[in-house]
């Protein structure tokens, strides 16, 4: 008998706390890239804080980096836009959304 195991992939955007940087990215593990080993760094020094504003959940690693791809090349207009029509408040989906699929 052979076992499946199923990764789901995450396309997100971060922000820091004053909601200014944003950063594109696709993760295995929301919860591990929220909260980081303290030697890891992801924005300039001072903003090591990573707050979840949007995220799209997949089940093909393809079809993940290709939607990270696209948000990617997004202007920060555009992004916050996005942001914008699924987060309106523009809450940390991290501290506000404990039931989400994280």
């Amino acid at each position: 008998m052979e076992i499946e195991f199923r990764s789901c992939y995450y396309v997100y955007i971060l922000t820091d706390r004053q909601r200014e940087s944003l950063k594109v990215g696709v993760t295995v593990d929301l919860k591990a890239l929220l909260h980081p080993s303290p030697d890891e760094v992801l924005f300039r020094p001072g903003e090591e804080q990573r707050c979840l504003l949007y995220y799209e959940k997949f089940e093909e690693v393809r079809a993940a980096v290709a939607r990270e791809g696209e948000l990617s090349a997004f202007s920060k207009r555009r992004l916050r836009r996005l942001v914008a029509m699924n987060n309106p408040h523009w809450q940390f989906l991290d501290e506000f959304d404990s039931g989400a699929d994280l």
